[in-house]
């Protein structure tokens, strides 16, 4: 059975989890702390050319709804396409909004309430 446990939380801002972060390494001396953010596109970038729908030059229909190239290939673009947003069946603009930056710790289960405690003093949710 593990001593630790791993805590995943979820933020509003890279400075909260940041700052949750720096709390729980510095005041339960714990060293197992990552801040990733959360992407609905992973393996992309915003596009950098500018895309013609006449011409046919389009990587992917979410590419051209979206604004992305995928880097790994046409594949991954295709997937991409199957998103509500492409569809125009959704009020959003396909960015992942709210809670997109996670706090990963992990620590001793004796210490986890306190490890909770800051996350939650921090504005995380887990």
């Amino acid at each position: 059975m593990a001593d630790t446990q791993a805590i995943l939380a979820y933020f509003n801002s890279p400075d909260d989890a940041q700052i949750a972060a720096e709390r729980v390494q510095h005041e339960l001396d714990i060293e197992d702390v990552q801040i990733d953010r959360i992407s609905a596109q992973p393996n992309s970038e915003p596009t950098q050319r500018v895309m013609n729908p006449i011409t046919g030059n389009i990587a992917s229909h979410a590419s051209l709804i979206q604004g992305t190239d995928s880097l790994s290939g046409k594949s991954p673009g295709i997937l991409l396409g199957s998103d509500p947003v492409v569809s125009g069946m959704s009020g959003g603009d396909g960015n992942i909004t709210g809670r997109d930056i996670l706090l990963t710790v992990v620590c001793p289960k004796a210490q986890l309430d306190q490890a909770l405690s800051i996350i939650n003093e921090c504005g995380g949710q887990h």
